[in-house]
């Protein structure tokens, strides 16, 4: 009997795989409808299913359906921990929490996204799309003296990181010019 069992999941995990490999096509070329149906189709397959909630996620994200696109990146978040491999995961962990934040970040709900992003970094102090994020958010508040530091911060990880580099350029020339002349 468990010859058979073994057999239908290999089965099942194949054609996950198979759905999985569209999916990826069907974002990349943004049909997004067509994608989050096969999303639909790798949750019923697969229990605990990290991609099709990941990528239907992403579509809704794209589709700025931002309360969807947050229940599945938190779901995709809770289902990454679930997985028999984490090393392989951690890439995509960090990616979901940044996204989680930018969906924060485009409700225009900053605090949590300065929340998640400090969570993050705190986490990764060497993630410089957090500190890029961070940055953004604290831009969209108008509080370039934040993100100033922020950049600041991702400098020390990364000296030589050249959207650093550009957004601490950007910053000081947008302060300096924001002062009156006396």
């Amino acid at each position: 009997m468990r010859v058979i069992q073994y057999i239908r999941k290999l089965k099942k995990v194949y054609k996950h795989g198979q759905i999985l490999r569209v999916v990826q096509k069907q974002y990349a070329s943004k049909a997004y409808l067509n994608c989050i149906s096969n999303c639909h189709l790798m949750i019923e397959l697969i229990e605990n299913d990290f991609f099709g909630y990941y990528y239907r996620g992403l579509c809704y994200l794209k589709l700025k359906f931002f309360q969807e696109a947050l229940s599945d990146m938190e779901t995709a978040y809770c289902n990454q921990k679930k997985n028999r491999f984490p090393k392989l995961m951690e890439e995509y962990s960090r990616d979901v929490e940044l996204r989680i934040a930018n969906i924060f970040r485009l409700q225009r709900k900053y605090g949590l996204a300065i929340e998640k992003l400090n969570d993050l970094l705190s986490r990764n102090p060497d993630f410089v799309n957090g500190y890029i994020e961070m940055v953004g958010v604290y831009m969209d508040m108008e509080d370039p003296e934040s993100a100033l530091q922020v950049v600041n911060q991702g400098l020390l990880q990364y000296p030589n990181n050249q959207d650093l580099k550009d957004a601490q350029s950007n910053l000081i020339y947008y302060s300096t010019s924001k002062r009156p002349a006396h």
